[in-house]
């Protein structure tokens, strides 16, 4: 059994929002000197701006109070999304039902998806994985970021699995 929890760091989030708040200020400024003649209009954008600033930064609190629980118990991978006291189960997958699981770029074979999800609470990560499995209706992909402990524990549980499979199809061949 091993679990692990992610959660978005508040800084990078700070950050971002501070550099948004500027661009939106600088471009309110020059919409502004275009229509220096019109006080309607200069109020007007100022308005929209300051709407669609209020609108990014609840986005963003919401986003932040958001974790996601990576378990691996027995031979399952589980993917719990945690807000609050509230805990939802959103991936619950068998390994043997895993096609792939690793960075986005080492992804060769194409699957019909089905289904594509994001279980990432960091705005700038490098370190995206990428699981497709099959759930019996069709293929479904999802991207999350596990730690090198997590990618360690899926690499060994996932080649065990292909060795074990290796075995009984050798031992299953007739000489």
């Amino acid at each position: 059994m091993y679990k692990e929890i992610i959660e978005r760091k508040k800084l990078p989030v700070i950050i971002c929002l501070i550099f948004i708040l500027c661009i939106f200020i600088y471009i309110s400024k020059y919409v502004s000197s275009l229509f220096i003649d019109n006080d309607f209009l200069c109020g007007l954008f100022d308005v929209f701006f300051t709407i669609a600033m209020i609108v990014i930064i609840m986005a963003e609190i919401y986003k932040t109070n958001i974790k996601y629980k990576y378990s691996i118990i027995a031979d399952q991978f589980i993917i719990h999304k945690l807000r609050g006291d509230s805990k939802i189960e959103v991936e619950n997958i068998k390994f043997k039902d895993i096609k792939f699981i690793g960075k986005k770029s080492e992804l060769k074979s194409r699957y019909d998806v089905i289904s594509n999800r994001r279980y990432i609470c960091s705005l700038f990560n490098s370190k995206k994985y990428c699981c497709v499995y099959f759930d019996g209706s069709g293929f479904r992909k999802f991207y999350f970021e596990p730690s090198a402990d997590l990618v360690d524990k899926l690499e060994f549980i996932m080649n065990k699995d292909k060795e074990c499979f290796d075995v009984k199809y050798r031992l299953s061949i007739s000489i």
